[in-house]
Order: C-alpha cells, then structure tokens, then sequence
C-alpha cells in the first residue's frame, strides 16, 4: 500500500514546481535590473546568483529529505 508521502515523491506538486520556477527566474531578473537599475557590481550579482543556486538545489532536495525523515520515524 502507497501512503500520500510516497505518492508526493511520484508525482511531483504543483508547488514544488512553481517554487522551482520561481528559484530560477526571479534572481535572474532582480540581477539584471540590479545591474541596470541599481548600479550593482558583479561581485553584489555573483552573490545572488549563488545564493539562488542553493535555494533551487535545498528545493529539489527538499521531497528525498523529507522522505528520509518520514522512513526513520
């Protein structure tokens, strides 16, 4: 019998998706209109790259953790 956690681990939510998309296109966006609207230097736009690069991967590692979490208990 499949339980609702292994299920979720199937097929992947909508949520889960959107906050994918999200993590993706939205610093790419504040990058670029940093640099042409707020004058920030590489280095400030490095930074947010970065930091977004670790949101997205903690964010599709985010269903195997909690399925581990879930297999423990």
């Amino acid at each position: 019998m499949i339980n609702k956690n292994q299920s979720a681990l199937r097929h992947p939510s909508k949520c889960a998706m959107r906050t994918g998309f999200v993590t993706a296109i939205i610093p790419g966006v504040m990058c670029v209109g940093g640099v042409y609207f707020f004058h920030i230097g590489v280095i400030t736009a490095g930074v947010l790259y970065n930091l977004s690069l670790g949101a997205g991967v903690g964010n599709a590692m985010l269903p195997k953790l909690r399925s581990k979490s879930i297999s423990k208990s």
